[in-house]
């Protein structure tokens, strides 16, 4: 078993994430516009786009989706529970990527359903802090009940809407959920000038140290989305097999930053922009930390860093700086999980929409998960990035197709 280098501790307490809002609050970190006459039109454009889209449209098979996989015994027979997970068709309203992208922002302005936490404060070497929060309605589970352990995407908590509605079906069906955050999101406090980081797995490795601590009897999956998918994915390859986790699903997933930051098309470049802004915004809730970064590491936090607008600029005049590397291409090789997909011994689920905004499909490895006869891929035609609504109530499909995953490998070993 890895020995974790350093040690650390842990605290405990009670969050809820009820939310009450008053008025409807347009900002950067929930919706990705900084205008709502400007939301609103988009929304109407894409709408009305969308309907005759739908009015246009006869062929049946638009919005098909594919499970690929190499047929090892273990696949066959975790394919044979997978049925709602090939039947995603978009809500007929919604069936555009920018609209299934914006439903997600908007959903983190209303008021849900309260989905109680109890907090666990993990402390790191350098100060910092991550935490793992443990949905209440399992406090009562059994101790060897399976633990569905997800990490949230760029600046996400664990009741950003796509979690939320996974880990709320996930106690439905009844699995223990925990969800990583990870330094300064979910509101946690930045107590050391170090922000999370899209290619570091070795403060998730000593979540899941802790986890496993907690239950040594119970199984434990990795749930990934967005970026958090790809800190899963590389910590599962780094891991080898010796990796902990019985399973992992990866929703969503850049796999590649570099392809993604080169020759990016025009939604790509739209996207960026608003990722960056948002990552400002984040920063700029903890200035008084970053501040300390400034002279040791020659950084303009208030002006090129708080004015970036393009992911490329803010990488060249903040991270590659901090992580000591030449220029934003190395950085997104070294923090990239595509190259890791290769050195995983566990069973695996990629999900990704071929008209994803943000992991556009030129980054998707479909070879490389393919040749991994441990590995399975699931390709939407719709979704956008992170969306996945259907029907006429718009409900999202994801937490059914990754419970579904979940189930065949807990009864095909």
């Amino acid at each position: 078993k890895r020995a974790l280098p350093y040690s650390h501790q842990s605290t405990m307490y009670q969050i809820t994430t009820t939310r009450k809002i008053p008025t409807f609050r347009l900002t950067v970190e929930n919706l990705p516009f900084y205008s709502l006459e400007i939301v609103t039109c988009l929304a109407i454009l894409l709408t009305i786009s969308s309907i005759l889209k739908k009015l246009l449209t006869q062929n049946q098979d638009l919005y098909s989706t594919q499970i690929s996989f190499s047929k090892s015994p273990q696949n066959v027979q975790i394919a044979s529970y997978l049925k709602r997970a090939r039947d995603f068709r978009p809500t007929w309203y919604l069936n555009n990527p920018w609209l299934q992208t914006l439903l997600i922002g908007i959903k983190e302005n209303l008021p849900l359903a309260g989905f109680h936490f109890d907090r666990q404060v993990v402390e790191l070497p350098d100060g910092g802090i991550v935490a793992i929060d443990w949905a209440q309605e399992c406090k009562f589970f059994n101790s060897k009940t399976p633990i569905l352990l997800t990490l949230h995407g760029l600046a996400g908590k664990s009741n950003s809407p796509y979690i939320e509605t996974f880990s709320s079906a996930a106690v439905q069906k009844g699995y223990r959920v925990a969800s990583y955050v990870m330094r300064s999101c979910g509101g946690l406090e930045l107590k050391s000038p170090l922000l999370f980081n899209a290619g570091d797995t070795q403060e998730f490795r000593l979540v899941v140290s802790k986890v496993r601590q907690q239950f040594p009897d119970a199984p434990i999956y990795g749930i990934g989305f967005s970026l958090g998918s790809n800190i899963l994915t590389k910590y599962v390859g780094e891991e080898g097999s010796n990796c902990p986790l019985k399973g992992f699903v990866s929703v969503c997933n850049p796999y590649n930053f570099e392809k993604l930051a080169c020759d990016v098309p025009f939604k790509g470049k739209v996207f960026q922009a608003i990722t960056t802004r948002m990552t400002v915004d984040l920063m700029k809730r903890h200035t008084s930390q970053l501040q300390k970064l400034e002279k040791p590491y020659n950084i303009d936090l208030k002006g090129k860093v708080f004015k970036s607008f393009a992911l490329s600029t803010l990488d060249t005049e903040f991270t590659c700086k901090l992580r000591g590397v030449k220029n934003p291409a190395q950085w997104y090789r070294e923090a990239s999980c595509d190259s890791h997909i290769k050195h995983v011994t566990i069973p695996g689920f990629f999900i990704s929409s071929l008209d994803d905004i943000a992991c556009l499909k030129k980054a998707l490895p479909k070879a490389e998960i393919l040749r991994n006869k441990k590995l399975m891929l699931c390709l939407t035609q719709g979704g956008g990035h992170l969306g996945f609504f259907q029907g006429w109530k718009a409900r999202q499909w994801h937490p059914e197709a990754i419970l579904e995953y979940v189930e065949g490998v807990e009864k095909s070993t």
